[in-house]
């Protein structure tokens, strides 16, 4: 359950909340509001984190050379 302390997960964080017997708002107020809803990430009232800022790769940078493919 490591990954529920980096990354929303409504089960996961429920868990954890419960288990130390707090409310999801105190532990994660920015991915749940106070009644233990999901806050929207792309709310206009809500800022942006810096790792939402990263950008994609292309597909065509992600092909696999001819000389590495596997027959």
């Amino acid at each position: 359950m490591s990954w529920a302390l980096i990354r929303p997960h409504l089960r996961a964080n429920k868990a954890i909340a419960d288990f130390l017997g707090v409310s999801l708002h105190e532990l994660w107020p920015q991915w749940f509001d106070r009644s233990g809803g999901r806050i929207d990430p792309l709310s206009p009232k809500q800022t942006r984190s810096p790792r939402s800022h990263t950008t994609r790769v292309p597909e065509s940078n992600l092909r696999v050379p001819a000389s590495r493919k596997v027959a």
